[in-house]
């Protein structure tokens, strides 16, 4: 797998700090709010392939500006930014 991800946990407990894995399996279940593998990084034989370097050129062109106000005209929506831009695994 190119991509390195991280599980990450939520809480609705814990505002916006991410619990331990173990915090989180003794939480009771209407407490939990998420799970998910956040990226993290890219393996370091992939770092110069051609998908690593697609995805570099499309966030540079959202974090530029240009596509965001694009999005944000589409949507209506004011768009932050995301140190993984949004990419999960299950």
């Amino acid at each position: 797998m190119e991509a390195e991800f991280q599980t990450v946990y939520g809480l609705y407990s814990a505002g916006p700090k991410w619990p331990s894995e173990e915090t989180w399996l003794r939480a009771e279940e209407s407490d939990r709010f998420f799970r998910f593998s956040k990226l993290v990084g890219v393996s370091p034989k992939y770092r110069l392939s051609s998908n690593t370097l697609s995805y570099l050129r499309f966030r540079s062109a959202f974090d530029d500006g240009g596509l965001r106000l694009s999005f944000e005209r589409l949507s209506g929506l004011r768009l932050g930014s995301s140190d993984s831009f949004g990419c999960h695994s299950p």
